[in-house]
């Protein structure tokens, strides 16, 4: 009866002591629950707020959104870490646990870390935006079609898909045809040594002062470049608009045939003189 008592005994020592931790832990889970809480939706107003900023209006909408998504997930995680410390869970092993993870996914994930990196230095520099004409290496002119944060999508002219990855775009050189509102168009012309080459220069001229789509200042260019094995060569420069270039170009060499016909300037064939000797 003795150890019966003696338990009984115990009993409101045993009550008072997990009264004692549970009303620890019970603060500790309302203070947890209220930081989770409050935490929340202070991350939400801020990153609302970061998206409604003027300042961020030049930054393409889709780096804004991947920067937003980005800032929050680490608040996030130092949210956790607050609540975690809060309810006396040891923090640093938590970190240790999620660095080892980052680590191992970091190099699990190399390439596409590397064009996320790559899609974010495009989206924040703009070396080109959607409907751009661009030139990469190894691949044809084309059209920007969308700019993700993992790679880029283009459409040729003759209508092929190419998706570049960001990481090998933001690393090659990259030429926008589409950057600036004026573009020059070059084309050269071969004519005979025994032509006439002012006249061959005034024809020149005269087809782009009749092209309406060909700029007059700065003004047309038409002069002998170099004197080939067979031929005088001579070149036309003329400014167009960007969204012209192409049909500028056509257009010129169209006009410069059928005006040379027109005018009885023939174009060269390329020609070889044997001399034999009479020995």
């Amino acid at each position: 009866m003795s150890g019966v008592s003696d338990a009984a005994a115990l009993w409101p020592q045993i009550w008072a002591k997990a009264s004692e931790y549970l009303a620890a832990a019970g603060i500790r889970i309302i203070g947890a629950i209220i930081i989770l809480v409050v935490g929340l939706k202070l991350i939400k107003l801020l990153t609302r707020f970061l998206n409604r900023r003027k300042s961020l209006d030049k930054i393409d909408p889709g780096a804004r959104s991947f920067i937003g998504s980005f800032l929050s997930i680490a608040l996030k995680i130092v949210l956790f870490l607050t609540v975690a410390a809060t309810l006396g869970v040891p923090t640093a092993n938590l970190i240790a646990i999620i660095g080892s993870a980052g680590l191992a996914i970091g190099l699990a994930l190399q390439g596409s870390l590397r064009n996320v990196a790559g899609g974010l230095v495009i989206l924040i520099t703009h070396p080109f935006r959607v409907g751009d004409l661009i030139v990469t290496d190894g691949n044809p002119e084309a059209f920007v079609q969308e700019i993700t944060v993992i790679h880029t999508v283009v459409l040729t002219k003759d209508n092929r898909r190419i998706i570049i990855p960001n990481g090998s775009l933001a690393d090659s050189t990259v030429i926008n045809l589409s950057a600036e509102p004026q573009r020059r168009v070059d084309v050269e012309v071969n004519v005979p040594y025994s032509s006439d080459t002012e006249q061959v220069r005034a024809v020149l001229l005269d087809i782009c002062a009749g092209h309406e789509l060909i700029l007059q200042d700065p003004p047309p260019f038409a002069r002998i470049i170099s004197h080939g094995e067979s031929a005088v060569v001579f070149v036309v420069r003329a400014w167009c608009l960007t969204e012209h270039y192409d049909i500028v170009r056509c257009d010129l060499l169209e006009l410069i045939k059928r005006e040379f016909d027109r005018r009885g300037i023939s174009f060269p064939f390329p020609q070889l003189d044997v001399h034999l000797d009479p020995k």
